[in-house]
């Protein structure tokens, strides 16, 4: 386990050195230490230091992603749930949208209350749905979700087309991207992430025992409305944080975790630490292939690499 550990802390600081190193001007690992080594503020330092919100920002937002998805995927007992499959991220980006055209809001924070009001009504109307005819099942869950997404990604285009400005302004966005993140957005997503990270920790043990089944958890003392309600809360807020600040950035959370169960990691514990390492890793590797290639958004390459991981992962429980 220490190894593990250990791989991943490696990778992180070689993939955030390489993403300082990366973009419009190319710049050796030399002139990256000697930009914050040194006092001078040349140009190739302040260019470096430019890159600094960025790389932190795919740190911090893949860290978010990976702990939403497993938490979901806790959640729903769907190793196939995330925010992206269950619709969380096109209700937050309706409502984030809604609220940049129809009230005209700008402020960030603004936008994080937007996103977090559309994603739960989103979550809501999934669950709502999936309980509807019967019992609940993962496949109904996912079912649902990809038809309220659908729904959701109609009513986005319908209030972005008819307005050629409004639809320029925003197109990046809605493809998800790293390239306006800011100092101050770190300021918000930072202190979401440690309250998600501390509530998640608390919740450790009674997830545990949910994963077991609603009867035998609740036969253990485990209050299980709270804590799914808690659970949902924290996920839900992740998303919607990263949606508001970073544009909807899919598949992190649904890859994320499937590949630490995959390595042999069983425990939750260890799980949710390894899925914050690995998503914050996997992100900000995504955003410097997609600076290689022209400044793609980094939307763009999550969705590449997820949907056949998505797919994969479909036909694997199908066979289970």
């Amino acid at each position: 386990m220490k190894r593990k550990y250990l791989i991943l802390m490696i990778s992180m600081i070689l993939v955030m050195s390489l993403s300082l190193g990366i973009g419009a001007t190319r710049t050796s690992m030399k002139e990256v230490l000697e930009a914050f080594l040194s006092s001078t503020h040349t140009h190739t330092s302040i260019i470096v230091r430019s890159r600094v919100p960025r790389t932190i920002g795919g740190l911090l937002a893949g860290c978010s992603l990976a702990l939403s998805g497993l938490l979901m995927q806790c959640l729903t007992r769907n190793d196939c749930a995330d925010g992206t499959v269950l619709g969380v991220n096109s209700g937050a980006s309706l409502a984030v949208i809604s609220a940049m055209i129809c009230l005209g809001i700008s402020a960030h924070q603004a936008y994080l209350f937007f996103a977090f009001i559309g994603g739960l009504l989103a979550f809501f109307c999934v669950y709502v749905l999936a309980h509807s005819g019967g019992r609940l099942t993962p496949t109904k869950m996912i079912l649902s979700g990809a038809a309220l997404s659908m729904i959701l990604s109609s009513l986005i285009s319908a209030i972005i087309l008819p307005n050629i400005q409004t639809m320029e302004r925003f197109r990046f966005w809605q493809l998800g991207s790293l390239g306006a993140m800011t100092m101050s957005d770190l300021m918000i997503l930072g202190p979401v992430l440690v309250l998600a990270i501390g509530i998640s920790f608390f919740l450790i043990r009674p997830l545990r025992l949910f994963m077991l089944g609603d009867e035998m958890a609740v036969s253990l003392g485990v209050n299980v409305p709270l804590i799914t309600t808690i659970a949902a809360f924290c996920s839900i807020l992740l998303v919607s944080c990263v949606t508001a600040l970073c544009g909807p950035i899919g598949f992190i959370g649904l890859m994320v975790p499937h590949m630490i169960k995959i390595i042999g990691i069983h425990d939750l514990k260890h799980q949710m630490v390894l899925s914050m390492m690995l998503g914050g890793i996997l992100l900000v590797i995504s955003d410097i292939f997609a600076r290689a290639l022209g400044n793609v958004e980094v939307g763009v390459i999550t969705a590449l690499i997820g949907a056949p991981v998505f797919i994969f992962m479909l036909r694997r429980s199908a066979h289970a």
